[in-house]
């Protein structure tokens, strides 16, 4: 009796794994979903989250060493502005704020930090996610 306990136990769910592939054969595939567009509040925040960070490494970037900065940039700003969905004027200033940091992203050293304008990459990118804002702003406030 103490050996068929354990057998008995793990049972159902062999027979229902089982199951599920047997009849997986049989059903149609369900067709994904497109993904849904974020809303214009939450492209907003996002775009304010990232200018915060802009603004923080700004402020804080003489004091960080060149293989911090970059992947500090690389991994906070630069990343998730690539991965943003957005539309239109907005995806332009997006790109272009992406665009403004990819050479502090790609400092690895003291020798290339010294080859970089830090400090006026990082004004370009925020005066991009400033318009990305202001635009997405008023298109909130025009959609209403």
């Amino acid at each position: 009796m103490a050996t068929v306990a354990p057998i008995t136990t793990i049972a159902p769910a062999n027979i229902h794994s089982w199951l599920q592939r047997a009849l997986a054969h049989f059903l149609p595939a369900v067709p994904e979903l497109p993904a849904a567009a974020p809303s214009i509040e939450s492209t907003i925040l996002d775009l304010r989250l990232i200018l915060r960070r802009i603004e923080h490494a700004r402020r804080e970037q003489a004091k960080w060493d060149a293989c911090y900065l970059g992947k500090t940039i690389s991994q906070t700003i630069v990343s998730p502005l690539v991965e943003m969905s957005v539309a239109g004027d907005l995806d332009r200033l997006r790109h272009g704020a992406a665009f403004a940091l990819k050479p502090i992203a790609s400092i690895t050293s003291a020798d290339q930090r010294g080859t970089v304008d830090v400090a006026g990459e990082l004004e370009e990118a925020a005066e991009f996610v400033r318009a990305a804002i202001v635009d997405a702003e008023a298109e909130r406030h025009g959609a209403r």
